[in-house]
């Protein structure tokens, strides 16, 4: 939804909003999983899955406390960018 909404243009979304989305997904990929656990192959890890979607919305959630990037301190700068070399010209 907020793709569909972002290709036509209309808005930008926040990055919190984008999080809050990712969030919701995982709560509803790990509902899903634990209701198939018991039905899954045995070749199935359902608890690493399980796992990894815990492990998304702690990301989230702690990518919600940094700063904004407009906030970041200005000691980290990324690089210049470096002429291409005289062969690639």
């Amino acid at each position: 939804m907020l793709k569909q909404r972002h290709a036509r243009g209309r808005f930008r979304p926040l990055w919190t909003e984008v999080l809050q989305d990712i969030d919701s997904r995982c709560r509803l990929a790990i509902a899903s999983f634990e209701a198939v656990r018991e039905e899954a192959p045995p070749d199935r890890d359902m608890d690493f899955y399980i796992k990894q979607a815990y492990q998304l919305i702690s990301d989230c959630r702690q990518s919600t406390l940094m700063p904004a990037p407009e906030q970041k301190d200005s000691r980290f700068q990324p690089a210049p960018e470096l002429p291409p070399p005289s062969w690639a010209r």
